[in-house]
């Protein structure tokens, strides 16, 4: 693929997948906050709308971390980064009135969750070799870690 193709399609993509990132965020966080229902307890139940908010948090970060690292490669996590910053900041920006500080703290943690877990999950989904380890790869100027003499 060409660098013009490529960037055109950077350039593009970037919006679906803010969008994705945002909404996908927010659709995923109020299906799961239908779980804190199932409490009777109110400890039980900020419990869970706490917990729904990381498990959100953490979800999207993983439906989005390898489209984002197979279109933007190496610059992936500050693009990542931005994305989730900008939903972060849309998503404070519509974050209205609350009568209760539980829900308050619990929107607080869940835009924090957006805007830190998608990049840590792309440095993640980075890191990984295709056996699933997290030792780096060998680069061209790394010796070769087989070899005796330590000569690559």
């Amino acid at each position: 693929m060409t660098q013009t193709v490529r960037f055109i399609l950077q350039v593009c993509l970037f919006l679906p997948l803010f969008l994705c990132l945002s909404f996908g965020h927010s659709y995923i966080a109020l299906w799961l906050s239908g779980l804190c229902s199932l409490f009777h307890t109110p400890t039980l139940q900020h419990i869970a709308m706490f917990a729904s908010t990381l498990v959100a948090g953490l979800l999207i970060a993983l439906l989005l971390a390898y489209p984002f690292l197979a279109l933007y490669g190496r610059r992936a996590v500050v693009v990542s980064s931005v994305a989730s910053l900008l939903a972060a900041a849309w998503r404070f920006a519509l974050l209205g009135p609350v009568r209760h500080p539980v829900v308050l703290y619990a929107s607080v943690v869940g835009i924090l969750c957006l805007a830190i877990f998608p990049p840590i999950g792309v440095w993640f989904a980075n890191r990984l070799r295709p056996n699933y380890s997290f030792n780096r790869t060998p680069g061209r100027d790394s010796p070769c870690p087989n070899s005796a003499s330590g000569a690559g």
